[in-house]
């Protein structure tokens, strides 16, 4: 049972989501805002490209836990940058405990109403990099799994993470 209440979740944080898009939509063409709603719907569209990408990684357990935590409000916004590719499926365990320290690291060290962004790279069959900005927090100590792989600059943090 628990398995089909987390999946009502997901669709119901979509279904928010999408409905947010249509009335945000509705409400540019209705004020005749072509050039708005045009860029809404590019945004819908970037979006469910990178969702279908995300599903044919053929890692479904990092999947649903990766939008999970987007549709969870996370401390930053999050951009996805998913490029196709085979092969992630064998390396799915390892990019969800990576990715899960990750996003326990940020929910931990950024402060509410905090700036700042988030990018996160997969490129199968076994890359992922974790781009983020902001403010002091950026500083913050990394667990032990990504700070070997961390590089900190102006404001910045980059993890370039090769799974094979």
């Amino acid at each position: 049972m628990q398995e089909e209440e987390r999946l009502l979740k997901m669709l119901s944080h979509y279904r928010h989501d999408m409905m947010n898009e249509v009335q945000l939509l509705k409400a540019y063409l209705s004020m005749n805002r072509t050039e708005k709603a045009s860029a809404v719907v590019d945004r819908m569209v970037v979006e469910a490209e990178q969702h279908s990408r995300l599903h044919r990684l053929g890692a479904p357990r990092f999947a649903c836990s990766l939008l999970e935590w987007m549709w969870e409000a996370p401390p930053l916004p999050v951009e996805l940058d998913i490029h196709n590719g085979d092969g992630f499926t064998d390396v799915e365990t390892e990019a969800l405990t990576l990715f899960a320290s990750f996003r326990n690291w940020l929910d931990s060290y950024v402060p509410a109403g905090a700036e700042g962004s988030v990018q996160i790279t997969v490129k199968p069959p076994g890359r992922m990099i974790f781009e983020a900005e902001g403010g002091g927090w950026i500083y913050k100590k990394l667990p032990p799994e990504l700070e070997a792989c961390a590089e900190r600059g102006n404001k910045e943090l980059w993890m370039d993470i090769d799974l094979q």
